[in-house]
């Protein structure tokens, strides 16, 4: 007999369920197509046709069929209609139809259905096409003039979407796309706006990595408008020396992992180690990066207000059992005995401050005091006995001797023994702390605009 594990049970029954429900859908398409169909919009009916197929592609002839004879209707009017606007000599209507028609017969060929444009209809198309390509472009062009540049866009766009390379187009599209981000990310580093023109240019490169001086305005505007951030010794680090040093180090990975480009932590002596460098290649005549010498913007000042750490006495409890063993007959016997169940806690409090200071004119720009308690419990057995002999029981005064070997009593009882006995240290919290606290002051900083 062939056996088949529950999981290959649980995917062909989710797989009948789903080839179910994709049945039931393609179904529900069809009639609503026939609805269009009777009331002659035959566009939607074509449309729920290819729901219809796109749900279920084999065995759909309702749909297949269908789709034939609603796409010819639909066709035949669009035909229609690219007449009427040829002879009215409306060239854009006769473009946008003829697109609509070709949409059509991209989509009936993606189910084997064959549908065909009429001579007629392709040499208006061509001919209408002519004159309105060179009339947009002609708009789009005057638009540019006029610096009207979404107008321009929009204009050089629906001339792409019919022959992308037409003319200057593409050229000319990208330039009204670009042009205007350009002049605002100028407008911002000419007011020193340092901050608004880093992601103007940002906007641009990411249309155009090679737009005008795009590139070398936007790393002009970040050695404006970064933060350089220095972190002075904290208050009270010399009482509280690792819980210092964890939060100093989390502060700099924190600010690390998040890259912002506009936020960086640098050490107090960072500007003269930059200007030393920069004196030591102009001595040896090497490159240097200028950029590289930027001032410290802002100081991190922080004060460890408090961390307290208290252990509870370990508070001990016989609980009543039996031992199983074996007597000297080798028969097997129980007896009563006791285990100790303890328990224990500690708690944590600790209270940070911060201020983030502008170096130029000691304001402080974002600052927060952060406290959090921690607690920890372990409750777990001791017993100088093998807990593998060991049977919960009770017994007493007014009582029946009773031992419990339920499944669910013997486990619980077990787990005890198999508990954690250590409660977490001061380390541990304080470390947690020190992420909370770093996470919490990128948070501030970053949220901080000195542009606003």
């Amino acid at each position: 007999m062939i056996r088949l594990n529950n999981n290959v049970f649980n995917w062909f029954f989710i797989a009948l369920f789903l080839l179910i429900l994709a049945g039931c859908a393609s179904k529900r398409y069809v009639r609503q197509a026939v609805k269009y169909e009777q009331a002659e919009m035959y566009r939607q009916a074509v449309d729920n046709y290819v729901f219809s197929l796109r749900k279920k592609f084999e065995k759909n002839d309702d749909a297949r069929i269908g789709l034939m004879r609603a796409a010819k209707r639909y066709g035949d009017e669009l035909e229609s209609k690219i007449n009427d606007a040829y002879m009215a000599l409306q060239d854009n209507q006769v473009v946008a139809y003829f697109l609509e028609l070709q949409n059509l017969q991209q989509k009936t060929a993606e189910f084997k259905v064959d549908f065909d444009v009429s001579h007629k209809a392709r040499g208006q198309f061509d001919e209408a096409k002519i004159r309105h390509l060179r009339v947009t472009y002609t708009k789009a062009q005057e638009a540019l003039d006029k610096e009207q540049f979404s107008e321009a866009e929009r204009l050089f766009q629906e001339v792409m979407s019919i022959d992308r390379n037409y003319e200057r187009a593409i050229e000319l599209h990208a330039f009204a796309v670009c042009e205007p981000i350009y002049r605002e990310g100028r407008k911002y580093f000419d007011g020193r706006l340092y901050r608004s023109a880093y992601f103007a240019f940002g906007r641009l490169l990411k249309v155009n990595p090679t737009y005008k001086d795009a590139a070398s305005l936007q790393k002009e505007s970040l050695q404006y408008a970064v933060l350089t951030i220095a972190i002075q010794p904290f208050k009270q680090a010399y009482a509280y020396p690792f819980l210092a040093s964890e939060i100093e180090q989390m502060t700099k990975q924190e600010f690390a992992k998040q890259n912002d480009p506009l936020l960086k932590i640098v050490s107090t002596d960072y500007t003269r180690r930059m200007l030393e460098e920069q004196r030591l290649a102009l001595q040896h005549n090497l490159p240097f990066d200028a950029s590289l010498v930027i001032p410290i913007r802002v100081f991190l000042s922080g004060d460890i207000k408090k961390s307290v750490y208290s252990v509870s006495k370990i508070n001990k409890t016989e609980r009543k059992a039996f031992l199983r063993y074996t007597d000297k007959d080798r028969q097997q016997k129980f007896r009563k005995v006791y285990y100790l169940e303890c328990s224990q806690t500690a708690h944590a409090t600790i209270q940070f401050g911060y201020e983030f200071i502008r170096v130029e004119n000691t304001i402080v720009v974002a600052a927060d005091i952060i406290e959090k308690t921690y607690s920890d419990k372990v409750v777990y057995a001791s017993s100088e006995y093998d807990q593998r002999d060991l049977f919960p029981g009770d017994w007493g005064e007014g009582r029946r001797d009773t031992m419990y070997t339920d499944q669910a009593r013997l486990n619980s009882m077990r787990q005890l023994f198999d508990a954690r006995t250590v409660l977490t240290e001061k380390a541990s919290f304080e470390q947690n702390f020190a992420s909370v606290a770093a996470m919490d002051m990128f948070k501030k900083i970053r949220a901080y605009d000195p542009e606003k």
